[in-house]
């Protein structure tokens, strides 16, 4: 079975490959439920707080909740230790689950991510886009559903919308 070109590999928020900084007391707090993947999902509180993620790939997501209204919606982004830069999380999806921030694509290779100004904010997983030869074993990956290596036998069907 052959590999599409680029992958996408989930990253659970509990993975070692992330970081948390900051947040109510000093700390992100864990919230535990089904309908969080992996069954949990990182808060940062009231206060502000960090992420930083290590990953190899091209491109990282990150999916949550990101912050109502009332709080500030810039977070600061430092990738690879160069100059930061302060973005806005998606203003038609403020406090609620989403994709909140996704990197420009950069060259395919290992990266660090450091995301500041996180104040009411979570981090469900992280989705890195990697090229087939970056995906390591045990590793999460995302296929969609038109990927050329799903071969589907029997009478299905399209729905869409």
């Amino acid at each position: 079975m052959s590999m599409s070109e680029n992958l996408l590999v989930v990253i659970d928020s509990n993975s070692d490959k992330l970081v948390y900084e900051g947040g109510s007391n000093g700390r992100w707090t864990t919230k535990s439920g089904t309908q969080w993947y992996g069954n949990s999902s990182a808060w940062s509180g009231t206060a502000s707080g960090s992420i930083h993620i290590t990953f190899t790939g091209n491109t990282v997501a990150f999916y949550g909740h990101s912050p109502p209204l009332e709080q500030s919606q810039e977070m600061t982004v430092t990738i690879d230790e160069q100059k930061s830069y302060k973005t806005d999380f998606p203003a038609d999806n403020a406090g609620s689950y989403c994709q909140w921030w996704q990197s420009p694509t950069l060259d395919d290779g290992a990266h660090t991510i450091q995301l500041e100004g996180l104040t009411r904010t979570s981090l469900d997983f992280v989705v890195v886009t990697v090229n087939d030869t970056s995906v390591r074993k045990g590793q999460q990956v995302i296929v969609d559903d038109d990927d050329a290596s799903i071969i589907y036998h029997g009478d299905w069907s399209r729905n869409i919308g």
